[in-house]
């Protein structure tokens, strides 16, 4: 039992080291980006299957986020592009398969979220490939900066968008 509990508690230090060192930016007057611990994995299941390894269709993770951003002075917007990075793995397998997987980028200021915006990647396997590693890219992602800030007060926010069962299943241990 014990062994277990240092396993999940040594998993989400190394996801929250490495999702730590994933924001960097060109300009640091942009918003800093970020991959929220959390939801940086998702773990999917045959349907109707047990949350056994033994009935996963596949994982997918969130390693990464980059961003660059312009700013307009003149309307206090700052518009950043995001570059997210994923790695997904599965079982073998002699079929091809593909996955559409939810993620989200939310802007955030302060204790608020201000925005959040859904996105869709699209998770290619060939035949007898158990690991793949892809980018998605945002092209815009607009802040309107208050009078009272700054386009550095802001964070994007990234993750896989998790349903509850799924999020439980991350917090449990799962990641």
């Amino acid at each position: 039992m014990l062994r277990k509990v240092l396993q999940s508690a040594i998993a989400a230090l190394a996801a929250s080291a490495a999702l730590s060192g994933c924001a960097s930016n060109v300009n640091p007057s942009c918003p800093t980006a970020a991959g929220l611990v959390e939801t940086s994995s998702l773990t999917k299941f045959a349907p109707g299957a047990s949350e056994d390894p033994a009935h996963m269709l596949y994982r997918v993770e969130l390693t990464g986020v980059s961003t660059d951003c312009s700013l307009h002075n003149k309307t206090r917007t700052v518009d950043s592009s995001l570059t997210l990075h994923f790695v997904a793995t599965r079982s073998p397998s002699a079929l091809a398969a593909t996955y559409t997987v939810p993620y989200f980028v939310a802007i955030h200021s302060g204790s608020d979220i201000t925005a959040k915006r859904i996105f869709d990647v699209q998770i290619h396997f060939a035949p007898g490939q158990t690991s793949v590693s892809l980018s998605d890219h945002v092209q815009s992602a607009v802040i309107h900066v208050a009078l009272d800030k700054m386009a550095f007060d802001y964070q994007l926010l990234a993750g896989l968008q998790l349903s509850k069962r799924e999020l439980e299943y991350n917090r449990k241990g799962g990641l």
